[in-house]
């Protein structure tokens, strides 16, 4: 017997951010992104390809430096080769148009105002 799955509604009806704009000038969500993680620095690369992403990505890492392979980690100690665990540097971020924060936590969401506040006090 196979259950009756509810199938999810066909379009989400995603509110739009006032700065956000499309190259067509149409506004477009903002998606944060917290932690950048490798599911975190994936999520990205997916809400990105091609070639007009459909909303602003902002991701906000408390580490200093972009996703990294932290399956393989232990790898490093015996190779010392940190390079070989980065999952995309900085410019990847750069190319896709994604605000990447290193360093900056994100701390607050203030739901009342859709604003996502850093450990720097940087709200988006």
């Amino acid at each position: 017997m196979v259950a009756n799955i509810e199938q999810p509604p066909s379009r989400i009806s995603v509110p739009l951010s006032s700065e956000a704009r499309s190259s067509e000038g149409r506004h477009r969500p903002t998606v944060v992104v917290v932690g950048n993680g490798m599911v975190g620095q994936r999520f990205c690369d997916l809400m990105t390809e091609g070639d007009a992403p459909l909303a602003r990505v902002v991701t906000f890492s408390e580490e200093a430096v972009p996703a990294y392979d932290r399956v393989h980690l232990s790898d490093y100690f015996s190779s010392k080769n940190g390079s070989a665990l980065c999952l995309a540097g900085t410019d990847w971020y750069a190319e896709r148009n994604i605000e990447l924060y290193l360093g900056e936590r994100a701390v607050r969401l203030d739901r009342d105002r859709r604003v996502v506040v850093s450990s720097k006090g940087r709200e988006v």
